[in-house]
């Protein structure tokens, strides 16, 4: 990873933390929880892409982190349900 990499990856990290503050001064009502959500999983594949070098990485590797976000995508979908029906 080069010096320049980290630095576009750190700006990019802080414009979504930007982006994760702005829509709590919006009153959007249930959005609110899904566009946090989304900005969450757009941090976290950075990370995991950049970080810890999972774009150059095996198959069998790339097939465990889709595993792996499809049961967090599964929690967070149940988390919002339980949201939606109280």
């Amino acid at each position: 990873m080069t010096v320049r990499t980290a630095f576009l990856t750190y700006f990019a990290l802080i414009a979504l933390l930007a982006l994760t503050v702005g829509p709590s001064f919006l009153p959007l009502g249930l959005a609110n929880p899904v566009i946090n959500f989304g900005i969450a999983l757009a941090k976290s594949a950075l990370v995991a892409v950049v970080f810890m070098h999972l774009g150059r990485s095996g198959s069998l590797l790339r097939l465990l982190l889709l595993v792996t976000a499809g049961g967090v995508l599964v929690l967070f979908a149940m988390t919002l349900l339980d949201a939606l029906t109280r």
